[in-house]
């Protein structure tokens, strides 16, 4: 009789005979839940307000209003996808956007679904798939960001390495490969997996029938091999189609953010280590209160299947006699522990790296960095009834109710939030009902060590559906929150509406709380709009403060107005001014400009010769480490000179003033803490040529508490241009 276990429910076109609509009774069962749920998601995402800064905010700046190259992050095929869909979607761009994310969702349930009719009963296989587009995850769908797309791409790959054995080896690892590549052009995080994937190549062409005869020198060099193409695929795509999507950006490894971050940080990998175990408590005390049943079967048949053998013939499984595929659980529980492991590591990795910025960055759980994978880890308990090495499986049954009993208590002092792990903060942990859960857990792993076989289905039945229904209610009453505007979205819109069009990109959005100005930028949907990051309970903002280019200013704090503007709109948290024509005093011709990043001294330059007191270059700019920098230029800065510069402050220094001296001219400026243009005017002698800038309180990141980085920076510059403002305008 031939199993439905590498076909898709969507592979099935109604010849509508009754023994056919029996046989697919599962499949067409499944296409229904799709739908209905879809119809559920949609009407629960449509109409919401933007919530989740700066993510939002960027991915829509990077995907809709700026050319790919410049974006901060390598998410050159998410940007691609994202700009398609915002330009069908028009207007309502983030509905467009929200409709894609919700059709990746469900499209990943039947490669799920395929996947896990291999290795589990159609029921299993049938709950795993629903249970898949109803886990917390789906909570993404209604933002603008990349997760349903990665999600997606995981379980395209899953489906690819775990049910396509009727390929050939090197067509199956160059596809895995391809597949990626394709994904860390959605979220570099992917290329972690890389090694993970190609260990997993490797032993499964090591031990599996047919393909593995021969000496052992060739099939180790067979496995070798399928491992290098799959690297070597992985790599192919990522460059080749980031260059074709962004050009010369697009064969950056890990793209200017991440790429940064890398660039800077000097310190050792001990210094993670307690950090990292802080984190790593957190996450393990997670796992286990949401699948300590899977975590157990997992760890259990890696161990049994896997590490304690040479050879496992495809068909041997415990499955195959449950109405399953032949798949191999141990080369599944493998892949899981690889895949989630690569990801939940880099995780810990990754928070421990921000203690710097202070004990709330510690101490939060990002689960969503590899929540993708928890549909896979289900299945592993759902297809696996494996009865051997008893002590095991009650050292490992009673290692995870210690896990449980540490996530009652020492959860709640860590920082969960809904967007890092919707899956966490949907159980109140100080509800009886969370003790219920963990108390739960606790007995399906004492009833697995002792080999009842009910503990798997009362997992996939009865624990499982419990989490997943409390995650919804949570999702939903966060989200209905975000069904009416705030402060921010009314003064975006105020600003979109009343400034025009050309003026847009010289918004300056001022207040005290980052995530409210980005959501306003959101709103005005403009990339030149400037953030102005105020102290609390600050006063006036003088001329000194504001951007050089400031024509209209939205105030989402109640600092003082600051003199000769005129108020436009006001509401409640906002008020919109206008600064009409506001004179900067640089009327003249610009005589030449140039950009400090990693390319400056590369080769000769007429402007700008040298400079001193700078940190070395990065594909932004530079940081000036010390008390001054100083900026030698080609010739003399002209007699009435204005400088124009483009960078940020670091730390306490965004609200202290700078001095910039040329010769006997000296002025005083001010510079936020977020990237922006500051003019200077300067009436030199006429020979000066050289620029001093000194720094009003060098600070390093080390004394904010990240001894990965002891500089002490003060400015950072991007871009330098001159002008001579005695001379006219070039024409255009």
């Amino acid at each position: 009789m031939t199993t439905c276990a590498s076909s898709t429910p969507t592979t099935i076109i109604a010849s509508a005979t009754p023994g056919r609509l029996r046989r697919h009774a599962w499949e067409i069962a499944l296409l229904t839940a799709l739908a209905a749920i879809g119809w559920f998601l949609f009407q629960r995402n449509h109409g919401l307000y933007p919530s989740i800064f700066a993510d939002e905010w960027y991915y829509s700046k990077m995907a809709r209003l700026e050319p790919f190259d410049g974006a901060l992050v390598p998410s050159w095929l998410y940007l691609w996808l994202a700009r398609a869909l915002s330009a069908a979607g028009g207007a309502h761009f983030l509905e467009a956007i929200r409709l894609g994310n919700l059709a990746l969702l469900l499209g990943a349930a039947p490669l799920l679904y395929a996947t896990a009719r291999r290795f589990a009963a159609k029921p299993f296989a049938f709950a795993i798939a629903v249970g898949s587009t109803l886990a917390p995850l789906n909570l993404y769908t209604a933002y603008f960001m990349p997760e349903a797309t990665y999600y997606f791409g995981f379980c395209l790959l899953s489906w690819t390495v775990l049910t396509r054995q009727r390929w050939r080896w090197a067509p199956r690892a160059m596809a895995a490969g391809a597949i990626v590549g394709a994904m860390s052009l959605v979220k570099v995080h992917a290329l972690f997996l890389l090694p993970g994937l190609c260990l997993f190549l490797a032993y499964a062409l090591w031990i599996q029938g047919a393909d593995v005869r021969g000496p052992v020198r060739m099939r180790a060099a067979r496995a070798l091999g399928v491992a290098a193409l799959a690297a070597a695929c992985a790599l192919v795509v990522k460059f080749g189609l980031g260059w074709l999507i962004a050009g010369e950006a697009g064969l950056h490894l890990f793209g200017q953010f991440y790429g940064r971050a890398a660039s800077t940080a000097t310190g050792s990998a001990f210094d993670l280590l307690r950090p990292a175990l802080t984190s790593g408590k957190a996450h393990l005390a997670t796992l286990a209160l949401l699948s300590a049943l899977p975590l157990a079967v997992t760890a259990h048949q890696v161990w049994t299947r896997v590490l304690r053998r040479t050879a496992y013939h495809a068909g041997s499984g415990s499955g195959a006699g449950t109405g399953a595929g032949a798949g191999d659980p141990g080369l599944l529980a493998l892949y899981v522990l690889l895949m989630l492991g690569a990801a939940a590591g880099l995780t810990v990795l990754y928070t421990a790296s921000l203690e710097f910025l202070g004990r709330d960055e510690l101490m939060r759980v990002h689960l969503r960095y590899y929540s993708f994978a928890f549909p896979l880890l289900w299945l592993v308990a759902a297809g696996s009834a494996d009865t051997r090495a008893p002590m095991l499986r009650w050292a490992l049954a009673l290692g995870l109710c210690a896990l449980l009993w540490q996530a009652m208590t020492t959860l709640p002092d860590y920082r969960l939030l809904m967007v890092d792990g919707p899956d966490i903060v949907s159980i109140d942990l100080a509800h009886p009902a969370a003790k219920a859960l963990a108390l739960l857990q606790g007995a399906l792993l004492l009833g697995w060590a002792a080999g009842r076989r009910a503990a798997r289905p009362l997992f996939v039945f009865v624990a499982l559906p419990a989490t997943l229904v409390a995650g919804q209610v949570r999702i939903g009453a966060e989200l209905r929150l975000q069904q009416h505007p705030s402060a921010a979205d009314l003064g975006g819109q105020a600003a979109l509406r009343l400034t025009p069009r050309p003026e847009r990109g010289a918004i300056v959005v001022a207040g005290d709380n980052p995530q409210f100005v980005m959501r306003a930028q959101f709103q005005i949907d403009e990339p030149g709009s400037r953030a102005l990051m105020l102290p609390q309970g600050g006063g006036a903002l003088g001329d000194d403060l504001l951007p050089a280019e400031a024509g209209w200013l939205l105030m989402l704090s109640p600092n003082p107005l600051p003199p000769r503007a005129r108020l436009v709109a006001s509401g409640d948290g906002y008020r919109l001014l206008e600064f009409g024509a506001r004179k900067t005093g640089l009327d003249g011709r610009e005589v030449g400009r140039i950009a400090l990043d990693d390319t400056f001294g590369t080769a000769p330059d007429a402007l700008l010769e040298r400079i001193e007191g700078f940190s070395h270059g990065e594909p932004w700019g530079r940081w000036s480490i010390g008390k001054q920098v100083t900026l030698h230029f080609g010739r003399a800065l002209p007699r009435h000179a204005g400088i124009v510069l483009e960078g940020q402050s670091y730390g306490v220094n965004a609200t202290l003033p700078f001095v910039a001296r040329a010769g006997q001219a000296q002025t005083t400026f001010r510079i936020g803490g977020t990237r922006q243009r500051v003019v200077l005017r300067l009436d030199t002698d006429g020979v000066a040529r050289s620029l001093v800038i000194e720094v009003p309180q060098p600070q390093s990141p080390a004394e904010l508490g990240n001894p990965a980085d002891a500089r002490p920076l003060g400015i950072g510059l991007a871009r330098i241009a001159i002008i001579d403002l005695d001379l006219a305008p070039a024409l255009p």
